[in-house]
């Protein structure tokens, strides 16, 4: 973002001028300068409480649109997080977390490892 000095003087009072500071900025900036905070903490928001609830792999998969399998093959290889588990339970994950889960990323991550 450009900051730019007005040249001319504003009136305060009768008595004294102050001067202006004029600043160009695009939508982007606005968007980020006056949107990102209020963004990040309603997404805080809500993660903390979807974080209360706790979700199978059937309903991550369901969400992702992806197979039970390929969640259970990301969370055994520690690829996402999961609760803590005993080695023969069934994997579980928060609700909050599981929300944010790119199965695109992690696939191309997995590509890429090959």
């Amino acid at each position: 973002m450009e900051r730019e000095l007005f040249t001319g003087m504003t009136p305060k009072s009768k008595t004294m001028m102050q001067p202006e500071i004029t600043y160009k900025a695009t939508a982007a900036d606005l968007r980020e300068i006056l949107l990102e905070p209020l963004r990040r903490e309603v997404v805080a928001e809500y993660k903390a409480h979807f974080n209360q609830r706790i979700v199978d792999v059937e309903i991550v998969a369901l969400i992702h649109d992806v197979s039970v399998q390929t969640v259970r093959s990301y969370a055994k290889a520690g690829d996402i997080p999961t609760e803590p588990r005993l080695d023969t339970a069934p994997f579980k994950f928060r609700l909050g977390n599981a929300l944010e889960f790119d199965f695109k990323a992690l696939r191309k991550q997995a590509i890429l490892k090959r």
